[in-house]
C-alpha cells in the first residue's frame, strides 16, 4: 500500500470538514495555482485559496473521491 504526502493527507482532512481555516499553512505564499478550465496559471496565496474555496463548495460532493484518485496515482 502506498503512503500518502503529509500535505495531501492534511487537505483531505480540510475537505472531509468542508472548511479551509487552515488552508493559509497549507499553502505556499509563492504558490500557483493551475487547472485546465482556467486557462493561465493563477499566482498567489489568496487567488489560489479563492480558486480551491469555489472549488470545495461546488465539487465537495465528489472531491474526497477525485482527490484520492489523484494522489493514488502520484504515488504509483
Amino acid at each position: 500500500m502506498t503512503t500518502v504526502p503529509r500535505a495531501i493527507a492534511r487537505w483531505h482532512r480540510l475537505v472531509a470538514a468542508r472548511s479551509i481555516a487552515d488552508l493559509d499553512d497549507l499553502l505556499a505564499e509563492k504558490v500557483v495555482f493551475q487547472w485546465p478550465a482556467v486557462h493561465t496559471p493563477q499566482a498567489g496565496k489568496a487567488v489560489t485559496k479563492r480558486y480551491l474555496h469555489a472549488a470545495l463548495q461546488t465539487l465537495i460532493p465528489r472531491m474526497s473521491e477525485v482527490l484520492q484518485n489523484l494522489a493514488d496515482e502520484a504515488c504509483s
